[in-house]
């Protein structure tokens, strides 16, 4: 049975919470106190909102892996840590650009095109997002060793699962029959006209 939380949910919630706080610290380290005043002012006043449901799946993907853990599930294959680090930087540089590119279209009081995502100190959005990707990185590795911790010791999980009947046992395939001949046909055949 494949894993129904796996590697792509556990990095899309890591991704998910790195943008958010590159989001609000982009925005701190521009306005300092009054970056409160200026996100309200900007249309940013949904992010409320989205704090509960962003930490609500990461903890639902992270208690998810670690009961496939417990349960003997495989932990996911390892990639190069550079690699990882730099996807991770890369997705919520994206994220945080898509999300700044969509309240200036969306939210009057909000700087438009390429202004919503520099202006204003939005340039630091950029290091904040290659900080957060190795972090995200650490913490994807550091799920994995959580994961194989908890993972039963000695329980083999790449074994094929057993067979009920014995593999030589004869298998007796039965002919298939017509539905027509056992009279069991929705419709009689056309006729000859």
């Amino acid at each position: 049975m494949r894993a129904v939380i796996g590697p792509r949910a556990q990095s899309t919630s890591l991704i998910a919470l790195g943008a958010f706080a590159v989001h609000q610290l982009r925005y701190l380290l521009a306005y300092g106190g009054a970056a409160g005043d200026e996100l309200a002012g900007q249309g940013h006043d949904y992010l409320t909102h989205m704090v509960p449901m962003i930490l609500g799946f990461g903890l639902a993907v992270l208690t998810a892996r670690l009961v496939r853990g417990l349960l003997g599930g495989s932990p996911s294959p390892r990639a190069e840590r550079r690699l990882k680090a730099t996807s991770y930087a890369l997705g919520i540089a994206a994220v945080f650009c898509c999300q700044e590119l969509a309240e200036g279209a969306l939210f009057a009081g909000h700087a438009a095109g390429l202004g919503a995502i520099f202006a204003g100190g939005g340039w630091t959005a950029l290091p904040l997002a290659a900080l957060f990707g190795v972090i995200a990185a650490l913490l994807d590795r550091g799920i994995e060793v959580i994961e194989s911790l908890v993972a039963p010791a000695g329980k083999d999980t790449a074994r094929p699962p057993r067979l009920l009947a014995s593999p030589t046992a004869p298998q007796r395939l039965g002919r298939r029959r017509s539905p027509i001949a056992f009279g069991l046909a929705q419709r009689p055949p056309p006729s000859a006209a």
